[in-house]
């Protein structure tokens, strides 16, 4: 699977140029899609959204922040993972997943969660069953995952987190990743996921770093993760690896089956 086609328009600093680039690439699958412009806190988010089922009262949402912080590129934070929803989406547009879901772009998270806060102003999260959230999918070899207490709580969702299910050679269930789209579901009470892949060596000193900065400190020892973001040092196309997005595609596949 070519990922890196639709990198290469999306790893952009400009927010205007990717949110075209996303449109268009929707535009070029026969994607039927929403542009769904808001207003929250002063500001104007973009959230693009395919929904499944459409007729649905309750539903599942996947989704992925395609804004990124000014300057970057944005190919770890977020483009990487757009590239594994989007694959994802070829596959479903031709085989339709057999629960309803509303699939989700949202705009600003960079910006404290705007786009996401803004989508569930206006769909009420009581009709929301769970919410599966991708964020820094391009560069590592273990799969993480994150569910919110909700998440661990709620019966339906009981499945996803049993160990003899998945199918991946390598991946760890964490207590928090670094703060996404999913903390505005888990504030409303939606039970969440959040999937994300680092390299191996990095997992535990991710962990740390979560913990330093919930508390406004720099974590001891900065995961070498941290350089693929934000302006970092490897924030660029070429750190990107087909690897990971594909790990973290068939992840996502494996959720979605046992949601069916």
């Amino acid at each position: 699977m070519d990922f890196f086609n639709d990198l290469q328009h999306l790893a952009t600093a400009s927010q205007a140029k990717r949110r075209f680039a996303l449109l268009t690439l929707l535009r070029e699958m026969d994607c039927p899609f929403m542009l769904v412009r808001e207003s929250l806190d002063g500001y104007r988010p973009e959230n693009i959204m395919v929904r499944f089922q459409e007729e649905a009262k309750l539903r599942f949402v996947i989704g992925a922040h395609y804004d990124s912080v000014a300057g970057s590129t944005g190919a770890n934070d977020n483009a990487a993972s757009i590239c594994v929803l989007l694959a994802w989406l070829r596959h479903a547009l031709q085989f339709p997943p057999a629960f309803p879901v509303d699939v989700v772009f949202f705009d600003l998270e960079e910006r404290g969660q705007i786009g996401s806060r803004a989508y569930l102003k206006r769909f009420a999260s009581e009709d929301i069953l769970a919410m599966i959230n991708l964020d820094m999918c391009g560069v590592g070899d273990t799969l993480l995952l994150a569910p919110s207490l909700d998440m661990q709580q709620s019966e339906s969702c009981q499945p996803l987190l049993k160990a003899d299910i998945w199918s991946l050679s390598s991946y760890r269930l964490v207590e928090e990743l670094p703060p996404s789209d999913d903390r505005s579901f888990a504030y409303a009470g939606v039970p969440t996921l959040s999937v994300s892949i680092a390299p191996s060596e990095d997992v535990e000193l991710l962990k740390e770093a979560v913990k330093a900065w919930q508390q406004g400190q720099l974590p001891a020892t900065m995961p070498s993760i941290v350089e693929t973001f934000h302006n970092g040092s490897r924030d660029s196309i070429e750190t990107i690896e087909a690897s990971a997005m594909q790990k973290v595609l068939q992840g996502l596949k494996n959720i979605l089956k046992l949601l069916a």
